[in-house]
């Protein structure tokens, strides 16, 4: 769901140093902060919206049906 940069930044598990960085990143830079918290709506609701969602349980229960 989060692609690095994109719409989200991607530590590893434990890395505090590097969690701390983007956080300074992302405190500093509105512009930044603006765009990935849009990329990241845009991914939500291009995935996750009721539409989405109820494609997917139809494919589903269609492949599923047709065993």
């Amino acid at each position: 769901i989060i692609q690095n940069d994109v719409n989200g930044y991607l530590v590893e598990n434990e890395d505090v140093n590097g969690f701390l960085d983007r956080i300074q990143i992302l405190a500093n830079d509105a512009e930044l902060r603006k765009r990935l918290g849009n990329c990241a709506y845009d991914t939500v609701i291009s995935k996750f919206s009721k539409t989405k969602i109820i494609e997917r349980l139809d494919a589903v229960y269609t492949k599923l049906l047709n065993m």
